[in-house]
């Protein structure tokens, strides 16, 4: 398919799926899609982000191939493509772990995100942090501590100290914390991080604290 045919499609917008149905179909390429990701200007690389990080979910071993060209892109000048092959790339790694385990050359990169002062950043990776864990559970001992300071972390909002982004991470890492519970070790320290957290200004983040304190201590008992 010519590019400029595949960016007509992608300016009808269709959901994801029925573009990437196209894609198991081999009426696009997943070559095609990635160099709209790297150099297309208009905004049909959003639409080719959300097919690509659909198929990284849906059938990552289509994706897998293209491991090293997706990674690159969390360098890329687009907020929003970064934002999405940080989603992206925590897909791919289970099968990565059983056959080139690329991730042990590029962990470092992209857990330094963790460093970042952006909440949306920040959100994403925690988000991901569980996938990453199950494909390579070696890696807690990098992250888990990072998380276990998110209390203390400075984030900015146009370019202001922002508490309230501090009070929306501490969520994220509760959410995170929800998953990766039972993991050995570190259940002590995730349940001191929730009470010393509990008093949250968002509510939101207290109700999540109040559910994973309860769901924490109901473990406890059983």
């Amino acid at each position: 398919m010519e590019r400029e045919e595949l960016l007509e499609k992608l300016r009808k917008k269709d959901p994801a799926e029925s573009y990437a149905a196209q894609v198991y179909e081999e009426n696009i390429l997943l070559t095609d899609l990635l160099d709209i990701l790297e150099t297309e200007k208009t905004a049909a690389k959003y639409m080719a982000e959300k097919i690509v990080r659909y198929i990284s979910e849906d059938r990552p071993q289509l994706l897998y191939p293209c491991f090293d060209r997706l990674f690159a892109l969390l360098d890329s000048d687009n907020a929003f493509i970064r934002l999405g092959v940080i989603l992206s790339v925590p897909n791919l790694l289970e099968l990565d772990s059983q056959t080139e385990r690329k991730w042990e050359n590029c962990a470092g990169r992209y857990l330094r995100l963790l460093d970042t002062d952006d909440i949306a950043v920040f959100g994403n990776v925690v988000q991901s942090v569980p996938r990453i864990l199950k494909a390579y559970p070696e890696a807690a001992d990098t992250v888990l501590p990072r998380l276990l300071e998110t209390d203390s972390h400075n984030f900015y909002r146009k370019q202001e100290l922002s508490p309230e982004c501090r009070n929306v991470a501490v969520g994220h890492v509760i959410d995170c914390f929800s998953v990766l519970l039972c993991l050995p070790g570190y259940q002590e320290k995730m349940i001191a991080f929730a009470e010393r957290n509990r008093d949250n200004e968002r509510k939101q983040v207290r109700g999540k604290i109040a559910r994973f304190l309860k769901y924490a201590k109901g473990r406890e008992k059983a």
